[in-house]
């Protein structure tokens, strides 16, 4: 009769695993999402650089001219996609600096879009980029991902540190 009881209650560890993962999804989400723009961003960069050397093999753009616009894409959106890379993998393994990289990588690729939006020529990839980090950043502040990251310090006694 005990074998029947212990068999039909579920097991306890399994229910445990199972919140463990349905905790650290929304982490993982974030993660995946990093990656994602970081593919994206370096996308764009491949896109200027062939773009460029394509027009400057066809004479419209003059050497100078491919040469400063390779380096501002390059230089500024590269880093970009370098801490979204980290702050996935950081992500994934749920570290707390992960949601400090992802919030600064989200940070510098906004700078850079709303740099390029107050040039004079706005290049049109501008627009989705803004829009996928200001949606990263806002998931990045939803309750779901900052309480995965809040502390939980207590004092000796059990209650909560004011």
């Amino acid at each position: 009769m005990e074998t029947l009881a212990r068999e039909s209650e579920p097991d306890g560890r399994q229910d445990f695993e199972r919140v463990q993962k349905a905790r650290y999804r929304p982490a993982r989400l974030t993660g995946l999402l990093l990656v994602l723009q970081a593919a994206g961003l370096a996308g764009l960069v491949a896109y200027e650089l062939l773009d460029l050397s394509v027009l400057a093999q066809q004479g419209e753009v003059s050497a100078e001219v491919q040469r400063s616009v390779s380096d501002v894409a390059s230089v500024f959106f590269v880093p970009s996609a370098v801490l979204a890379l980290l702050a996935a993998l950081s992500l994934v393994i749920v570290a707390r600096r992960g949601w400090l990289l992802a919030a600064s990588s989200q940070s510098l690729c906004l700078a850079v879009c709303l740099w390029l939006y107050s040039a004079e020529n706005t290049p049109i990839y501008v627009y989705p980029v803004m829009i996928s980090s200001v949606l990263i950043i806002l998931y990045l502040n939803s309750r779901t991902v900052r309480t995965l990251f809040h502390s939980r310090q207590t004092t000796g006694g059990g209650g909560r540190r004011r």
